[in-house]
């Protein structure tokens, strides 16, 4: 029995089928599948821990060969919820900010799949963990895609969060340029012209009498090219030995008399 030759077209027809289910086969490592369902998409902040707990339901499409399955969870910022001070407007003012190619923030944790009760793991598992402003969350919208560290594969699909809460306030008001009023209070009290300080009043019978003329001591003469005042100890030194020699010669010569 002879065979005829395969056509071309169905050999073409059969060529494709193989390539795609190879490209499907290389595929499914990337996309391990599995579904995550939510408990709340839009998360209310715990604003005394500055933080939001994020709540989940993990279904795999089989049991994985671990217990702990590390995973990583990666949260794109697409928008940020902005409060802001505008012209005009008294207090801040909520706005949405879209945002675009932001470096995601990621998360890692080991996800148990193990049942306490039995001992063995399953498929599906109930996960929470939180998020904080100390590790850059703010209050916004982020894409959030799971991943199986492992192999890298995507568990689920991306889904969007919203995290509420009151980012810090941002000044956009314009900035207007004027001369300061403290200058100019300082430049008018220069010109001020400066209150004479008043001389005290003194009372007269405060005042001590003045000195009496005739009692007053005679005044020092100065002596021309200065010096010490004790040169005129000489002189009354002189007058002094002249007395005692007066006297002592009255007393011989009242003697020779008496004789």
């Amino acid at each position: 029995m002879k065979y005829g030759k395969i056509p071309s077209a169905a050999a073409r027809w059969f060529f494709g089928i193989q390539v795609a289910l190879l490209t499907l086969c290389l595929a499914v490592p990337a996309f391990a599948g599995g579904r995550v369902v939510w408990k709340k998409t839009t998360i209310e902040e715990n604003e005394k821990r500055e933080s939001w707990a994020l709540e989940m339901e993990i279904h795999m499409n089989r049991p994985p060969d671990v217990a702990y399955v590390p995973m990583k969870f990666e949260f794109e910022l697409l928008a940020v919820y902005e409060r802001s001070l505008v012209d005009g407007r008294d207090g801040p003012v909520e706005s949405t900010q879209p945002l675009s190619n932001q470096q995601p923030l990621i998360e890692g944790s080991d996800v148990g799949f193990m049942d306490a009760g039995t001992g063995q793991t399953m498929a599906r598992t109930k996960f929470s963990f939180k998020v904080t402003r100390a590790h850059d969350f703010q209050a916004g919208e982020y894409k959030v895609t799971i991943r199986d560290t492992r192999d890298g594969s995507v568990v689920g699909t991306p889904t969007t969060l919203k995290f509420k809460g009151k980012n810090p306030v941002v000044d956009r008001r314009s900035i207007v340029f004027t001369g300061s009023s403290k200058k100019k209070k300082d430049e008018e009290k220069k010109d001020e012209p400066k209150e004479e300080a008043e001389e005290p009043e003194v009372d007269e019978a405060d005042m001590p009498p003045p000195a009496d003329e005739g009692n007053a001591p005679p005044p020092v003469e100065e002596r021309p090219g200065g010096g010490c005042a004790l040169a005129a100890a000489p002189a009354a030194a002189g007058s002094w030995l002249g007395g005692v020699l007066l006297l002592v010669s009255a007393a011989w010569i009242t003697r020779r008399r008496a004789a």
